[in-house]
């Protein structure tokens, strides 16, 4: 049978125990023969080379490297004005410890006191692909289930791309024991863009001490600069990032042990789609990481006729060397302008550099279990001569720790003042997906909650 069903807790809890154990004993050999991501300036590389051979890339795992990861996250509103938080991860990996894919569902609202998980840890035979663009993960070896992403119409990547997310899980026991069906079809209102620099949207995500020294110095903070210099490809140092930014949700229906739980006609979605090479020294790198990151969608801003816009945030710290280093991001993506690869991809309007990206955690929430603080409340500054955002986000609810997961995610609430080319705007309202973390910090026990306020920058 393809669903597998088990009546207490007890045994769904050591079916994972077990299921973890077997991942942490193994220890798979670090595979050279992959590929690394890596800058260049021309499109020799797929992806970058027309919107059919981009969508193409969306459409696939990409074995040559270590990691190929798709992320469909964002909010739902019921007919009751009622917010949830809602997340799937489907991620093709060749890394140490872990088997082929590791898969995930989330989701989160105010009468789930946090998240509720349903976790997938499946071998290549447990995933089907499809063309022009569907996934299927089932059989989770734990406990029955299947998660699945899909194109409906359109061409992947493209504005007016409709998609759908549908599954049957079994939530993790510590914090729900109970099986979820969902629904959710979105509409591309924008198509995608490129979250890294040049026609193959290579982002770093890490810096040496001498990387550091020099983009701080002589580029002024500016990675495109340094990257456009050639004197560093930064191979293994990143990923390819491209992101569908603005998914409105047409329609979307959730079920609890086959009772109505949850349904409407709105909400906002934003796709990652990631993939990543990792060396012997990059993935211990990786392994240090914290980070803090955003993906803010306008679906409106007020004055310019239905304009739209969308920008990425985030703060990288890793430890290279016992030297800690930080890198900043900060780009501004305008539907307005056409500002349009060869590929077909959004490129960015106004990108900040290091030195002009600003933030102050104003508010927190603690998980105890972790010894961790998340950000609930975080101010943004991003100034230059040529154009600024001011903005302020806020979690839509306090609890948003994942389990396990050493990771706080979820909905935020925007208020921006934005002043950019063609763009003089005031108390813009918006919505976020905000991510917080550290690798290190991962837990496999059940976390303890209370809310903290302080304040840092």
């Amino acid at each position: 049978m393809l669903f597998r069903f088990f009546q207490n807790a007890e045994q769904i809890g050591a079916d994972l125990k077990r299921a973890l154990k077997a991942l942490e004993a193994s220890h798979l050999p670090i595979l050279n023969e992959t590929l690394q991501a890596f800058y260049s300036p021309g499109a020799i590389l797929p992806q970058g080379q027309s919107p059919e051979q981009l969508a193409g890339w969306f459409s696939q795992s990409h074995p040559r490297y270590n990691l190929s990861c798709w992320c469909f996250f964002g909010r739902l509103t019921d007919a009751g004005g009622r917010t949830a938080a809602i997340s799937t991860m489907i991620q093709a990996q060749r890394i140490p410890g872990q088997l082929p894919y590791l898969s995930e569902w989330s989701y989160c609202d105010d009468q789930t006191n946090g998240y509720v998980l349903a976790p997938f840890f499946s071998s290549e035979g447990n995933v089907e692909y499809s063309h022009p663009f569907a996934i299927t993960v089932d059989a989770n070896p734990v406990y029955g289930g299947f998660i699945t992403l899909s194109l409906a119409s359109g061409r992947m990547g493209e504005k007016g791309a409709q998609y759908r997310m549908t599954g049957r899980v079994i939530t993790l026991p510590f914090s729900d024991l109970a099986e979820w069906d969902y629904e959710i079809v979105m509409t591309d209102s924008f198509g995608c863009i490129k979250d890294g620099y040049g026609p193959s949207a290579f982002l770093p995500q890490w810096m040496n001490a001498g990387q550091q020294t020099i983009i701080g110095g002589p580029f002024e903070g500016n990675v495109r600069a340094f990257l456009e210099s050639g004197q560093d490809d930064m191979i293994g140092q990143g990923s390819y990032y491209y992101s569908i930014p603005l998914l409105n949700v047409d329609r979307f229906s959730v079920t609890r042990n086959g009772k109505p739980y949850s349904s409407g006609t709105q909400g906002e979605f934003w796709v990652d789609y990631v993939v990543q090479g990792f060396n012997d020294s990059s993935l211990q790198i990786v392994k240090t990481a914290s980070w803090l990151f955003f993906g803010v969608q306008f679906p409106e801003i007020p004055g310019y006729d239905g304009a739209r816009a969308a920008m990425i945030f985030s703060v990288v710290e890793t430890s290279v060397s016992g030297e800690t280093s930080r890198l900043a991001t900060a780009r501004f993506y305008d539907g307005r302008l056409e500002t349009i690869s060869q590929n077909g991809a959004h490129e960015a309007a106004f990108d900040w550099t290091m030195e002009q990206i600003q933030y102050t955690i104003l508010e927190t929430y603690e998980d105890l279990s972790a010894k961790e603080k998340y950000p609930t409340k975080v101010r943004i500054s991003l100034a230059a001569p040529e154009g600024s955002v001011m903005m302020t986000l806020s979690a839509v609810r306090p609890n948003q720790v994942v389990p396990f997961a050493g990771k706080y995610e979820g909905v935020y609430d925007v208020v921006a003042d934005i002043s950019l080319e063609g763009i003089a705007a005031n108390g813009v309202s918006g919505f976020a997906w905000g991510e917080a973390g550290s690798a290190s910090k991962a837990h496999a026990s059940p976390p303890i909650y209370e809310r903290s306020s302080d304040s840092r920058t």
